[in-house]
């Protein structure tokens, strides 16, 4: 309520797309320090930047992001979770009469260091329900079963929905791939 009253006066749409754009390049930038192969310039006294803190940036514009975003939202007058439940509904209709109900979800992480570029994928595989069971999660989990599940991922928690995870499984191969990069490629 506070946005939809008080936070569209700061700025325009246009404005807070520009902003989202700024603080995407933010969190950008400290991914590719933390993760890449960038490192943090030192501090004022000479010192390394501190894992803690970095990581505590990070954490920072990813919710900076997200309250760009919902700002936009709240502007244009979108309301996401009605977004996220057309979504829905649409798949659903689509299938209809679909005995064939195979999908998955997958992520890429491309990671790029000297021009070679390394791709990461991960893929969880399963089936689409015919309608929706659970409330946790967002976007497609409460009609996504995940192959070796006999639940939705709305219907699991955080723990046992990270078992399955697709953007796990990538960014553990990531992470595998940084604990073994020797920088001679």
């Amino acid at each position: 309520e506070w946005i939809k009253t008080y936070g569209v006066k700061y700025f325009s749409e246009l404005t807070n797309l520009g902003i989202l754009m700024e603080e995407t390049g933010e969190l950008s930038r400290h991914v590719v320090r933390l993760y890449g192969d960038q490192s943090y310039k030192k501090n004022d006294d000479g010192t390394e930047q501190n894992l803690t803190e970095a990581k505590l940036k990070l954490a920072d514009e990813m919710a900076d992001v997200f309250w760009v975003l919902l700002c936009l939202a709240n502007q244009t007058g979108v309301d996401l979770n009605e977004a996220f439940k057309n979504n829905i509904d649409k798949l659903l209709a689509n299938m209809k009469g679909f005995t064939e109900r195979d999908a998955q979800f997958r992520t890429v992480i491309s990671l790029l260091i000297k021009g070679k570029e390394y791709q990461f994928e991960g893929i969880c595989k399963g089936k689409i329900l015919e309608e929706e069971k659970g409330d946790n999660g967002f976007g497609y989990d409460p009609v996504f079963v995940p192959n070796g599940s006999d639940k939705t991922f709305a219907e699991m928690g955080m723990e046992e929905k990270t078992i399955f995870s697709h953007r796990k499984k990538a960014t553990q191969q990531l992470i595998d791939f940084l604990n073994q990069y020797d920088g001679k490629d």
